[in-house]
């Protein structure tokens, strides 16, 4: 009878898996070694899933293994909502309930419709110090959610007693026999899995209409109906005997409509099967096209590296080349420099002018080579230049290859769609056939004949179909095989060149700059040698101005006697004008002899004119002081025998013989005493006046000696001349020391503007060194925003993939691709690694190179400071020398003052000798006029002698001449070498600062090198850690491919040999087949009538073909097992690609930091070597 229908729940519980990722970061160090995820539902209260244990490394924890959890949900129908089902996330350190270091609430009906992964950072909530989860939420999709689901032990799909049973097919049933069909359904089918964003896919509507149809049935009828209609390729005439109940009680008419019906619409759900098979084959093309995206993004990143490095190479020319220029002009500021100095500098000093102009050969030379260092760089540029665009081309060219085979894959999947349709649609209408004439092919013996050959045709079929999608996997991985090459080819080449540009840019670099550090080294150096010389000459100079400082009292002293000597000039003149006065008295009583007289007093004043010139030019002449003596000696004895021959007047002549050689004496001596003072010029102004005095008195007294006073008057001219030479030459002297003072002010200008210079250059370094941090924290930022801005549009990309259709591929060889792959990426690992270790050898290298050639570069700045000290002591030895000199001057000096002052006393005591002739003479005037014929006589010869005496004295002039010009040398030369201590002392005040500022300087400098030696060390040691770490991941990672490719090739042979040994079954099976038609025949004709013949026929059809069916679905049991097996090989392998794109990513970010410490270190280096 029929049952009671009842309408159909509005709620449709589901069961969904979720693959969950965690990570956690900010993590504080104290007391958090380890830690472990535990899931708790908020229903529950209890923990359902934990995870392993994971080390926390500089605050970050990361779990390698993800969790699985299958989640129960209620789905509305109406609305498609589902229900909320809150988790708490624990993360703790597992050893008691106070280790806790937080905990989060994840709602998984906001993620139950979710396509792709969504990653979630949140925070923690019960710890203060701010740890955050990241949380990667992944929604498992049809075959692979099964899988997951299989592996949490939550439901099995077994085959017993020969019957297919669904696994979650049914999830409930109602206690009035109403069914709810769940969305794990899916199981029974044959396909792989469904796409989780529907809600209400077109299968689930089909079930639903089923559901409502079959109401007044049975349970077991629908279960039948089910599992008979989800094997389309396995019909046989026992679907018929398994669908007729003798529970029902309607007709066979209404059972043949409804059942047609029924048919019809699962024939509807496995087209759309098909369909979603497709769409899982496509979903897993779409994640190898996601790889391909991510190489070619790779690829990319790569190719904006290389043009950035570069930018950064023509930048760093660009700097370069500025330097040069910089460094061109210093060379021209110091060539001026240099000259300046040179133009003031002694003779003594063209050794250091040697050095300059050798300085200056080098830095030419070491210009040159830079420019030669330019030209390779700019060739090297363009270089990497053309390497960039051949990159370029390559991957345009993978791009068209890819793009060609998405063309390809799409028109295969529209073959394959085509061609299922076809296949579908006569399978539909010989199962109608079948419904209708059912019993004719029952009776018939060719039907499990025919059933048999079409199982093995499409067997056949299926298999060519198999091989033909290996061949066209094969091709396809051999493509992707040559593709990876030549990208690998590219990518070390790539790597090769961009590396040997940058260590031959570095290099260069590094030796410019040590070559120009070593030139300013030695540049500060000559200036410290030359602040050394100065200082030395300020002592002498101090000692010179000393011995000046004494010369110049005795000057006044001089001076002082001089004055007192002048007096006694004054008196002698006097008495002179009285002997005069008493000659006049005496030519008026001898009449007779006043022409004798004036002449005598002519040739005495044109003496005295003489000997005033002789004082004015003759100063310090003691040579000729002694060859007038000689002279006068040679008159005497003249005299004397000129005084036997005339006793009457030789007294008398003799008398003033003397009178004349003692004045001569005095006049001599008050010359050279004249000659050393500066203040002579007064007195011989006043011993003018008095000679114009004296001139006057003798123009009134004789006005016939007009000639005398011309002479007079040429003689005073001609002492005003000299007075203003020597004027003229002391303001000549004057204007130079103010050129020299004027000198060391513009030198001691341009070396202030040298230090500012260097200050400037110094503080434009340390400028440009922070705009150079600035911008690789810009570029840091500008990566960080690519990469969300890559991954952005590879999200889109994948959306994009998802709506086109692809066919279906092969998943039998699948497996050894990825296995290939994997192995040749765990080589590219091994490579790499070996050339990490390389590099790092080469970098030790490198450092040990520095350091040798700082060490010789310090052995090599000690020995020139050692030749500097001993150029010093030279020059102090030479100085010693020329104080010496100049004492012994000072000595010569002081023997002639010494000599002078006798002189004066010996002048004193025959001026008093004169005064007593005076007596004389008054007594011999009477004997005069007896002697005036033998006096003219006498005057003859006097003139003679006259004439000779002038004649040396002329030339003794000239001698004194002579001297003078040497004396006024030795002025000058003194003058010059005061002006050159002043500027030396200067200098060495100012190069004395500069010494103690680079002292301090380069204190710290050497506290900043060997603390960044320090950290330098640390970091090796960091990074040899964690190169150590990575390798025991590889080897665990290598021996777990190695164990997975060896199950895996276990799990084909084994594939295999159960493939034959079905095949061996099948053909056993046509065997009994035939055997068992054979004896219902001869049965049916025998024994009974028409209709008990037909009864008796049923019963064989249901007798012996049980044996065949069961034989087949165990068959259809196994392969759908293996199918999963293969599937969950597939997804297991696919995580191992994730996997090992992770560690490839990891050893990307290690590369990176690795080439971020070398240029470190390299910076280092630079740093210590300009220190």
């Amino acid at each position: 009878m029929f049952k009671s229908a009842r309408w159909k729940s509005d709620k449709n519980k589901t069961k969904i898996v979720f693959r969950l990722q965690f990570q956690a970061t900010q993590v504080p160090q104290a007391g958090w070694d380890t830690l472990m995820v535990s899931l708790i539902p908020v229903d529950v209260g209890k923990p359902t899933v934990r995870s392993e244990k994971c080390s926390v490394r500089d605050g970050t924890c990361r779990w390698d293994n993800p969790i699985y959890e299958a989640v129960k949900f209620t789905q509305e129908s109406k609305t498609g909502k589902f229900t909320e089902k809150i988790y708490k996330v624990i993360v703790s350190s597992g050893s008691s309930k106070s280790a806790i270091l937080g905990e989060v609430t994840v709602d998984f009906s906001e993620y139950a419709e979710a396509v792709k992964a969504t990653s979630v950072s949140l925070p923690l909530k019960v710890s203060n110090s701010g740890p955050l989860l990241h949380v990667v939420i992944y929604r498992m999709h049809g075959d692979a959610e099964k899988r997951e689901v299989e592996e949490n032990g939550e439901f099995m799909a077994k085959s017993q007693d020969g019957s297919i049973k669904t696994t979650a097919a049914v999830e409930n049933v109602e206690p009035n026999g109403n069914l709810v069909v769940s969305r794990g359904f899916e199981a029974t089918s044959t396909s792989g899995s469904e796409s989780s964003s529907e809600r209400n896919t077109p299968r689930e509507l089909g079930l639903k209409t089923l559901m409502n149809n079959n109401t007044h049935q049975d349970p077991t009828s629908f279960l039948s109906s089910l599992s008979r209609n989800t094997m389309p390729h396995k019909r046989s005439s026992t679907d018929w005997s398994v669908g007729s109940v003798p529970e029902e009680s309607t007709d066979d008419s209404t059972i043949s409509s409804e059942e047609n019906l029924a048919k019809e619409r699962l024939t509807q759900v496995s087209s759309e099967l098909s369909v979603e098979k497709l769409k899982t084959d496509f979903a897993v093309l779409a994640r190898q096209a996601e790889v391909y995206e991510l190489e070619l993004q790779t690829l990319r990143k790569q190719v904006v590296k290389e043009s950035k490095k570069g930018q950064d190479l023509s930048r760093e020319v660009v700097t370069v080349k500025e330097e040069r220029d910089s460094l061109k002009k210093e060379c021209e500021q110091l060539r001026c420099s240099q000259k300046n100095v040179n133009g003031t500098k002694v003779a003594s000093k063209f050794e250091n002018d040697q050095g300059s102009t050798a300085l200056l050969s080098e830095l030419r030379q070491e210009l040159n080579h830079e420019k030669d260092l330019n030209a390779n760089l700019r060739l090297q540029l363009q270089k990497t230049q053309e390497s960039n665009a051949e990159l370029m081309l390559a991957v345009q060219d993978l791009d068209e290859m890819l793009e060609k085979k998405d063309k390809e894959d799409s028109l295969v999947s529209k073959k394959s769609a085509t061609n299922e349709k076809q296949d579908t649609v006569p399978s539909t209408e010989t199962s109608e056939d079948e419904d209708q004439q059912a019993m004719e092919v029952i009776l018939k013996e060719r039907g499990h004949g025919k059933d048999a050959y079409m199982l093995e045709r499409k067997i056949v079929e299926l298999y060519s179909e198999i091989d033909v999608y290996r061949r066209d996997r094969d091709e396809l991985e051999m493509q992707m095989e040559q593709l990876a090459l030549d990208y690998e080819i590219l990518k070390q080449e790539n790597h090769d060149l961009s590396f040997k540009v940058d260590s031959n840019q570095l290099q260069d670099h590094l030796k410019t700059q040590y070559e120009l550090e070593t030139q300013v080294e030695n540049l500060e150096k000559e200036v410290k040698n030359q602040e050394r010389e100065f200082l030395a000459s300020l002592d002498t100079i101090n000692e010179l101005e000393c011995q000046v400082k004494i010369l110049e009292e005795q000057l006044r002293k001089q001076g002082e006697e001089s004055s007192a000597t002048t007096e006694t000039i004054n008196e002698l003149e006097s008495q002179v004008k009285t002997l005069e006065e008493q000659l006049r008295n005496q030519e008026e009583e001898f009449s007779a002899s006043t022409e004798t007289r004036n002449e005598l007093e002519d040739q005495v004043m044109h003496l005295e004119a003489l000997l005033s010139s002789q004082e004015e030019e003759l100063a310090a002449s003691s040579r000729t002081v002694h060859e007038l003596e000689a002279q006068v000696k040679r008159l005497e004895k003249q005299l004397s025998s000129q005084e036997e021959e005339f006793s009457a007047s030789s007294g008398t002549i003799n008398e003033h013989d003397a009178q004349v050689k003692r004045l001569e004496k005095q006049l001599k001596n008050q010359e050279e005493e004249y000659a050393l003072s500066l203040a002579t010029v007064n007195e011989l102004d006043t011993k003018v006046r008095n000679l114009e005095n004296e001139l006057k008195n003798r123009e009134e007294e004789f006005s016939a000696s007009l000639g005398t006073k011309s002479e007079l008057e040429t003689q005073v001219d001609s002492l005003k001349r000299e007075v203003r030479n020597y004027e003229k030459e002391f303001l000549v002297s004057l204007d130079t020391t103010n050129e020299l003072e004027t000198q060391v002010k513009t030198l001691e200008e341009e070396l202030e503007k040298q230090a500012q210079g260097f200050i400037a250059d110094l503080d434009e370094l340390t400028r440009e060194k922070v705009e150079q941090e600035k911008r690789a924290i810009q570029a840091e930022d500008a990566l960080r925003k690519t990469r969300r801005a890559n991954a952005n549009t590879a999200e889109r990309l994948q959306e994009e993939f998802k709506r086109l259709s692809v066919q279906m591929a092969s998943t039998f060889h699948a497996n050894e691709k990825l296995a290939l792959k994997a192995v040749e990426e765990a080589n590219e690992i091994r490579l790499e690694k070996i050339r990490l270790e390389e590099l790092l050898e080469k970098s030790n290298e490198d450092v040990g190179l520095v350091k040798d050639q700082y060490n010789e570069k310090l052995k090599d700045l000690s020995h020139q400071i050692t030749f500097k000290h001993v150029q010093v002591d030279k020059l102090l030895l030479e100085l010693e020398d020329k104080s010496k000199k100049l004492e012994n001057q000072q000595d010569q000096e002081e023997e002639i003052r010494q000599n002078f002052l006798k002189e004066i006393q010996t002048l004193k005591k025959e001026i008093e000798r004169l005064e007593a002739e005076k007596n004389e003479v008054t007594e011999l005037e009477e004997q005069k006029h007896k002697l005036v014929q033998t006096g003219n006589v006498e005057k003859e010869e006097m003139e003679r002698r006259i004439a000779s005496v002038r004649k040396e004295a002329e030339i003794s002039l000239e001698e004194l001449n002579t001297v003078r010009s040497l004396k006024n040398e030795n002025e000058t030369k003194i003058g010059i070498l005061q002006s050159e201590v002043e500027t030396l002392r200067t200098q060495l005040n100012e190069l004395k600062h500069s010494l103690l500022e680079s002292e301090t300087e380069k204190e710290n400098l050497k506290q900043q090198v060997s603390d960044l030696r320090r950290d330098l060390l640390q970091k090796e040691d960091m990074l040899l850690d964690e190169i150590k770490l990575l390798k025991m991941q590889m080897l665990e990672k290598e021996t777990a491919l190695r164990e997975s490719t060896n199950a895996f090739l276990a799990k084909e042979k084994s594939l295999r040999n159960n493939i034959e040994e079905l095949e061996e079954e099948l053909s056993q099976t046509y065997t009994e087949v035939k055997d068992g038609d054979n004896m219902t025949t001869l049965n049916g004709s025998a024994i009974e009538p028409v209709k008990r013949q037909n009864e008796d026929t049923e019963q064989t059809v249901c007798s012996s073909p049980n044996g065949c069916q069961a034989n087949l679905d165990k068959m259809s049991s196994e392969m759908e097992f293996l199918k999963t097996r293969n599937i969950s090989m597939e997804s297991e392998l696919k995580d191992m690609q994730e996997r090992y794109s992770e560690i490839s990513l990891k050893f990307a970010e290690v590369e990176g930091e690795r080439q971020r410490l070398v240029m470190r270190v390299r910076n280092l280096n630079a740093k210590s070597s300009r220190v």
